[in-house]
């Protein structure tokens, strides 16, 4: 019995070493500003960019829903948020006057299963629809319905739906912890990639999101850290740059000097 809880103990006893986070991310910032430079000479830069950890995995769990991650520092601004839920067929109303009772603002659409069949049918529909909201919530009684008619654009962008309990007292206690939190979906592939910050956070807390969600991933996944290859952190434009890999961990003390070689490498190469 106490072999069994080392054994826990070491698969969720942390390897990341919290100073190659605090190197990476300014180097993450100085090839956002390489990129900013270029993507202004062509009128393509926007302000706010993600940060995302890309999780690579050893083996690919079972297929499960969107495994929730408590953020000291949310993704959203406060008050820009919006929110579209989607429903059970003939729940909208209700629906709607249990959010005005509950003064839950965030949520600005509703769309039933029968109207996504509908009107949401073609590749387009989808693509805009998935663009037009911040995040998407799911009825957690028709959540296992929705993947064929969102189709792969939703799970592409990495907005697929959060499951929630409509019938549920505590529906803005809820709303609150899914605006406060990111989310891990398995069984997709090995790769996989987590929103942890944004880049009008402060350097500070994009290293403390990202410790944080390091830490709770390892707590989650099958096998905890004996499960994870490597760790990665980028943005939309950046490459990726290592924060760990299973295989030398112990030896990979990236100095500032490395990654300034990273940096120069991804410009020339």
């Amino acid at each position: 019995m106490a072999k069994k809880d080392t054994d826990i103990d070491y698969q969720h006893k942390s390897k990341l070493d919290e100073n190659q986070v605090r190197l990476a991310v300014p180097a993450l910032f100085k090839l956002l500003q390489l990129d900013k430079g270029k993507a202004k000479k062509a009128k393509l830069f926007t302000e706010d960019q993600k940060i995302w950890l890309n999780l690579i995995l050893k083996k690919v769990p079972n297929p499960s829903k969107p495994i929730q991650i408590a953020l000291p520092h949310s993704l959203h601004s406060t008050g820009s948020l919006e929110i579209c839920l989607f429903c059970k067929d003939n729940e909208k109303e209700a629906i709607k006057k249990r959010l005005e009772k509950d003064g839950i603002t965030e949520i600005v659409k509703i769309i039933s299963i029968i109207k996504l069949k509908k009107k949401y049918r073609g590749y387009e529909a989808k693509r805009q629809l998935c663009q037009m909201y911040d995040l998407f919530l799911a009825d957690d009684r028709i959540y296992h319905l929705l993947p064929p008619y969102l189709g792969k654009k939703f799970f592409e962008k990495k907005k697929y739906p959060i499951p929630v309990s409509v019938t549920k007292k505590k529906l803005r206690a809820q709303i609150n912890s899914i605006c406060s939190s990111t989310y891990l979906s398995l069984g997709k592939g090995k790769c996989n990639a987590i929103p942890v910050a944004t880049t009008s956070l402060d350097s500070q807390k994009i290293i403390e999101n990202i410790i944080s969600t390091v830490s709770s991933i390892t707590t989650k996944i099958p096998r905890g850290w004996n499960n994870i290859q490597a760790l990665y952190i980028k943005t939309t434009s950046t490459v990726a740059l290592p924060i760990y890999n299973s295989v030398t961990y112990e030896s990979t003390k990236i100095s500032a000097d490395e990654k300034a070689k990273t940096i120069k490498m991804s410009i020339t190469g």
